[in-house]
């Protein structure tokens, strides 16, 4: 009897559960698909060994010697101070503080936005490397193009939209670079050091005498990329006015261990240009 008042007591919880899940279902998701989207808030560093590229023999034009960037780290500016123009002391050794949104739009396009999640504040990143070289086919190494590389920034936003139909890809940012050092000296004897690279206003300011703000200290890049033929199709022409300009300031550039100078380039536009990658 016990058994039996046992397995009809099961079999109501059964009933009731189903009955609620019939009632969920019953609900139109289709709202609530439209409205959800997926939040994904970033917080990372990353360290690689090494990356290569091969060129690989076939017989033909490939003779297999590599190119290898090496010693590569990806995070934030712990410690610095401040970020594009504006005191921080908020900064981790991670990238963090960035969400992405992901959403599929009505009509199939697929768009991913990334925000800070204090949409008032930039966030900060850092990315450094070691070497990048040259290697032979018995890889031994050869010609180091790059000795050192690093480059710490913000960035107020990032997106990228696939449309379905066409299959291209759209990819939009505001981006600063606070502090760029590029050391050349064992291919050119070059080195540079503490470069800026802002938008297309950050001198304009400068020369008015007036203090860079945010909108002057990141530019607004835009390109859409889409397959083409055997290769790939990178285009900044799609761009709007203003965007796809940059300033570049380079207060020390040392040539042969000397210093020589500044460089400043101003309203650099590459809103002009089309790449076609392709394989040969």
């Amino acid at each position: 009897m016990k058994k039996l008042a046992f397995s009809l007591s099961i079999l109501a919880a059964s009933l009731s559960a189903q009955a609620e899940l019939t009632e969920l279902a019953d609900f139109d998701l289709t709202n609530v698909t439209g409205q959800a989207g997926v939040d994904i808030e970033l917080d990372l560093a990353i360290d690689i060994g090494s990356i290569a590229y091969q060129d690989t023999s076939d017989g033909l034009d490939g003779d297999g010697g590599s190119l290898f960037i090496s010693g590569i780290h990806i995070g934030g500016g712990a410690g610095r101070t401040s970020l594009l123009g504006f005191p921080v002391s908020n900064n981790t050794a991670n990238i963090d503080r960035f969400k992405f949104v992901i959403d599929v739009v009505s009509d199939g396009d697929l768009v991913i936005s990334g925000i800070p999640t204090n949409t008032i504040s930039p966030v900060d990143f850092l990315v450094t490397a070691d070497e990048v070289y040259l290697t032979n086919a018995s890889g031994q190494k050869g010609a180091i193009l790059v000795d050192q590389f690093s480059v710490y920034g913000g960035v107020m936003a990032l997106e990228m939209q696939l449309d379905s139909q066409t299959n291209v890809i759209g990819f939009s940012t505001s981006i600063g670079i606070d502090d760029m050092d590029m050391d050349l000296s064992s291919m050119l004897g070059l080195s540079i050091e503490n470069a800026v690279v802002a938008g297309g206003s950050y001198f304009e300011k400068i020369a008015n005498n007036r203090t860079p703000d945010i909108n002057d200290r990141t530019a607004e890049i835009y390109f859409e990329m889409e397959a083409r033929g055997d290769g790939m199709k990178i285009d900044f022409t799609k761009g709007l006015a203003g965007e796809n300009v940059l300033d570049i300031d380079m207060p020390i550039v040392n040539v042969g261990g000397s210093l020589i100078g500044a460089i400043a380039i101003d309203n650099l536009d590459f809103g002009g240009v089309t790449l076609n990658v392709a394989g040969h």
